[in-house]
């Protein structure tokens, strides 16, 4: 009763969340474009082609539905999709109205982010671009993503990204059985880690191992940010040892926990959400007084953040899902010149200026000898150059290679 009781508190604090999640429970998609004040089918696709039509002999690309919201966790798919923008495909990444957050939330019909980046939301999963008679890639990173798929562009290039292990999901059986309609229809097939890759090897052969990656200049020189909380642990702070990201089941709390007793003038901070099954181990750290968590932060903020940190660290415990991750954040550390700490994940274990750890008294350690390192010249450009060859350009690189090779671009 309690947790009802907060959740309904917590949607009148927000009036414009209480709206949001009534228009969503509309069951009627004719009533619901009408209150949504979406655009004629008409329109929407007159825009389109008119968008589209200024390209000559490039494919769009296309994220479908449902996707990971444009406006939450900037991840791979967002990533991804931005680097082909840059590399002068127009790109059309499908959102809807199920994320509360911007700009997810305000797109009808097609909403130009910058040049080449496009959001779109017709109110029905993205099924307008079935009508569209243009040339087409089908970018597809989650096996749910069948269903729209199967009403989207016909005659297209389809890459499927697998970016999970899927057998880690509760709902794997009904993932199985789109997982292998989705390997058995894609001209291009992705792994982002040697596990994935290897599971997929005997189904696809021909399967190409694509690791996360970095935006090198975002992170090289961080815009600086008004952030007096964060300039207050910084000037606090003998050192700062930090992490951003998902606050979830796989971090492993005791570590934490035991290097912040360990070392007891240190800040440790974690920036994410925390997700709901792990409030007792949060409340645990909460009482430790030189841990802080804060709430999950918009990408743009990340790089001044990470500015202020001493230390980084990748504290997940290891089990099936963190033997097939491949962490975003590692390569976003290296870019902004900060030495990484890693528990013993095969996907760290491949860089050099990653620092190990086997056990929670040898992640202590490299802590010290972090602190060593991150004014040393060579080990700080032994970073930058791993970041450097592992970008989200280079990453796309490899796929349109891929895609080229076989003709299908």
């Amino acid at each position: 009763m309690k947790n009802i009781i907060k959740r309904i508190v917590k949607l009148f604090q927000d009036p414009r969340r209480l709206i949001k999640k009534v228009v969503n429970n509309i069951s009627d998609s004719k009533i619901k474009r009408l209150v949504l004040r979406f655009p004629s089918e008409d329109d929407i696709k007159k825009t389109i082609e008119a968008c589209l039509g200024r390209y000559i002999n490039k494919p769009a690309f296309i994220f479908p539905a449902p996707s990971c919201p444009w406006g939450y966790l900037f991840q791979r798919p967002q990533q991804i999709a931005s680097t082909l923008a840059r590399c002068g495909f127009p790109v059309i990444y499908c959102v809807d109205v199920q994320s509360y957050c911007e700009p997810d939330w305000s797109v009808r019909g097609l909403k130009q982010l910058h040049p080449n980046m496009f959001l779109f939301n017709d109110g029905n999963y993205g099924n307008l671009l079935s009508k569209l008679n243009v040339p087409s890639v089908i970018w597809q990173y989650w096996p749910l993503q069948n269903k729209s798929i199967r009403n989207l562009v016909s005659n297209c290039v389809y890459v499927y990204d697998c970016i999970d292990d899927l057998s880690t999901f509760q709902q794997y059986d009904d993932l199985l059985i789109d997982h292998e309609e989705s390997l058995h229809r894609a001209n291009v097939v992705l792994a982002t880690s040697d596990l994935i890759f290897k599971k997929i090897y005997d189904s696809r052969p021909d399967v190409i191992l694509v690791p996360n990656g970095v935006c090198y200049e975002d992170f090289g020189r961080p815009e600086r940010v008004f952030w007096p909380k964060l300039e207050r642990l910084r000037n606090k702070s003998k050192v700062l040892v930090g992490y951003y990201g998902a606050i979830a089941e796989w971090m492993d709390f005791d570590l934490i926990y035991y290097c912040a007793k360990q070392f007891p003038e240190w800040n440790f901070l974690l920036v994410g959400q925390v997700y709901p099954n792990v409030t007792i181990e949060q409340k645990e750290l909460f009482n430790t007084n030189n841990i802080e968590i804060w709430p999950r932060q918009d990408y743009d903020r990340l790089p001044y953040l990470l500015s202020k940190f001493d230390i980084t660290i990748v504290p997940f415990k290891i089990n099936q899902i963190t033997m097939c991750t491949s962490p975003v954040k590692i390569f976003e550390y290296m870019a902004g010149g900060k030495p990484v700490v890693s528990t013993d994940l095969p996907e760290c274990r491949k860089y050099t200026s990653v620092l190990i750890a086997k056990s929670k008294e040898e992640f202590a350690q490299r802590l010290e000898d972090s602190l060593k390192l991150k004014n040393d010249e060579s080990f700080i450009n032994e970073l930058f150059k791993e970041a450097r060859n592992n970008t989200w350009e280079a990453r796309v690189s490899t796929v349109l290679c891929a895609l080229k090779s076989k003709g299908l671009i």
